[in-house]
């Protein structure tokens, strides 16, 4: 069992950073925010959530952060969707307390002319210079691995880059 897998991790407004992560078992968003970088290297966490499974019976993982503001952060992550393919979703966590997730189709419509019909995983947020792009990880059909199939892909939120 691994506790934590593919850690995201941003600042907040307040000084303070925010974690997300997929935690197992039960394959779920856990997100933990701390107080200032010393709360953070000891692991003393002010606050802490273990998300619901609700757009997936078997996996919601693979978090990343694209924004924390106000009390409100907004992870992403995927689910485990129809064809057994991962997709992604995006949430919203209130104050720690309250949590929205919705599907994300953005990114099938974008990948979808490039005949992407596997899963779309791994999407981290890059910031370059004021450009914020993902670098999206995808496969051409279901089960394709290696340079046969898979793709890597940057992508605004609203479009293709290449």
């Amino acid at each position: 069992m691994r506790p934590l897998f593919r850690p995201a991790l941003a600042t907040d407004d307040t000084s303070g950073y925010v974690l997300a992560y997929e935690k197992d078992p039960d394959n779920h968003i856990a997100v933990r925010g701390y107080a200032d970088l010393d709360a953070f290297l000891s692991g003393n966490a002010a606050h802490a959530f273990d998300a619901p499974r609700t757009l997936a019976r078997r996996t919601e993982g693979t978090a990343d952060i694209t924004s924390v503001h106000d009390g409100r952060g907004e992870p992403t992550g995927h689910h485990r969707a129809r064809r057994d393919t991962d997709r992604e979703l995006r949430t919203a966590l209130e104050d720690f307390t309250t949590w929205y997730a919705t599907l994300d189709r953005r990114p099938d419509r974008v990948l979808e002319p490039w005949r992407v019909r596997g899963d779309i995983g791994d999407r981290p947020l890059l910031e370059l210079g004021v450009t914020r792009v993902f670098l999206t990880e995808s496969q051409q059909w279901c089960g394709a691995s290696g340079a046969d199939g898979r793709t890597s892909m940057i992508r605004r939120p609203g479009g293709l880059i290449g």
